[in-house]
């Protein structure tokens, strides 16, 4: 049995999603770009658990 705990970090790393995000949510739907929207809490460090909420877009990384 996989948890979330080990899958979900694995993700937020694979995504490179903010180092303190608290829940993710992947939507793949057909002739749509993927997105990821996330929580997450920039200042965790200074204990300050104020969490922002934002979406992000995929795109193709080019090789150039």
């Amino acid at each position: 049995m996989i948890s979330s705990n080990y899958i979900g970090a694995k993700f937020v790393k694979l995504l490179g999603l903010p180092k303190h995000t608290k829940w993710f949510e992947l939507r793949v739907t057909v002739n749509e770009a993927v997105t990821v929207k996330c929580e997450y809490y920039p200042n965790l460090a200074d204990l300050d658990l104020t969490s922002i909420t934002t979406e992000f877009k995929l795109v193709e990384k080019r090789n150039e």
